[in-house]
C-alpha cells in the first residue's frame, strides 16, 4: 500500500491496523464496488475502486489487479476517508 500522508492519517483516525485493513479488503463484495476497472495511467495493470462505511466517514479503497507470475494479484493503492461521496452502482 502506498503510505502517503493522507493514508497514514486516515487509518490512525479510524483505527485500522495493517490487519484490520486486510480483512476489509479481502471482505469486499460487489455492493462496496464503485469502478473499475479501467488501465493504470501510469504503468501496467487495471485499478478498481470501492468504498466502506467505517463508523460514520465513508472510506475509498483503490486496488489495483496486476499480472505476478501468471497470476493476477491484488494491491492497495489508497485506503483512505473519502474526500467526496462515492457512488456505489449495485447498492
Amino acid at each position: 500500500m502506498s503510505y502517503s500522508p493522507k493514508n497514514l492519517t486516515s487509518l490512525g483516525l479510524l483505527g485500522i491496523t495493517a490487519e484490520i485493513r486486510k480483512e476489509i479488503m479481502l471482505s469486499l463484495t460487489v455492493n462496496d464496488y464503485s469502478s473499475g476497472p479501467e488501465a493504470d495511467q501510469n504503468f501496467s495493470g487495471e485499478i478498481c475502486k470501492f468504498g466502506i462505511t467505517v463508523g460514520d466517514k465513508q472510506v475509498y479503497i483503490k486496488l489495483k489487479i496486476e499480472d505476478q507470475k501468471h497470476r493476477k494479484v491484488a494491491k492497495c493503492l489508497s485506503f483512505h476517508i473519502a474526500d467526496h461521496d462515492i457512488y456505489y452502482p449495485y447498492k
